[in-house]
């Protein structure tokens, strides 16, 4: 039963992720219609056919589209039953993205005034970019935790929320996000909280079964568990730590067997010493 719920779980997250994409959904409206080519669609979109086809990749991997067959037409179909019971999946679940949701806090604490000028990326973005001025990265994009095609110093900030926890190598990825931003710039994490999101001290997830290890904000509770702070001392030098709270705005249930509402994430914001 309960590896039952984690593939429900997992349906769920992948196709949340493929339709938080306008240009997504563009697709599954045309494709509603009748089978059509990349050509087809990176017309109606107006965008390159090599965009067109990452966005079609991510709706193959969310199963929610058929890629043609070998020996019929280059036409691209819609999963229709799929995509309905996808739908069904949602009732009763949240479904705005991480990021949205704490929106309204940050936009009254100024957030984005002080930490989100310039140019950014927001890694794991998952469709839903913090900021018009932020370049989204997700896994059609590359590894995470490499961004290995963005060079030294290249933006003025990095952000990444409920990403850092599906990683294989959190280390790593944040040596890389580091290592893209430049002297002066903002590193933002954001994360799940193990005790107001997960509920519970051991893997697996109850909510998600891409999560690799659970977080708290000042310390590691092994096995499962890292310390978001120790984990950046341990990895990191050359910063000023500016933030570091559990955001549970709005947060209200309690009950581990019910999916918490609210906020139930960490946040923390780092300033990379300028050379």
């Amino acid at each position: 039963m309960r590896s039952r719920i984690h593939e429900l779980n997992r349906v769920r997250v992948e196709v949340a992720k493929a339709l938080a994409h306008e240009t997504r959904l563009l697709f599954i409206d045309a494709l509603k219609e009748r089978g059509r080519s990349i050509e087809d669609l990176a017309f109606l979109a107006e965008i390159e056919t090599d965009t067109a086809s990452r966005h079609l990749a991510a709706l193959l991997r969310a199963g929610l589209v058929e890629e043609p067959s070998p020996d019929g037409p280059p036409l691209w179909h819609l999963k229709t039953a799929f995509l309905i019971a996808s739908m069904e999946l949602m009732i009763g679940r949240p479904i705005i993205s991480e990021t949205r949701r704490a929106r309204p806090r940050r936009v009254r604490a100024g957030f984005f005034d002080k930490y989100c000028q310039g140019s950014g990326i927001d890694v794991g973005f998952g469709g839903d970019v913090l900021a018009d001025n932020c370049q989204g990265w997700d896994v059609e994009d590359g590894d995470a935790q490499l961004l290995a095609a963005i060079p030294d110093n290249r933006f003025d900030f990095v952000y990444s929320s409920h990403t850092l926890e599906d990683l294989d190598r959190p280390d790593v990825a944040l040596i890389n996000w580091w290592r893209v931003i430049r002297p002066g710039g903002y590193l933002i994490i954001y994360l799940p909280h193990r005790d107001l999101y997960e509920k519970k001290t051991r893997l697996p997830s109850r909510w998600n079964p891409d999560h690799r290890r659970f977080f708290l904000l000042d310390r590691d509770d092994p096995p499962d568990t890292l310390g978001l702070i120790p984990l950046i001392e341990r990895t990191l030098s050359g910063y000023d730590l500016l933030e570091a709270a559990v955001r549970d705005e709005g947060h209200t249930i309690d009950d581990p067997d019910v999916h918490s509402d609210g906020e139930y994430s960490m946040e923390v914001v780092l300033r990379k010493h300028p050379d």
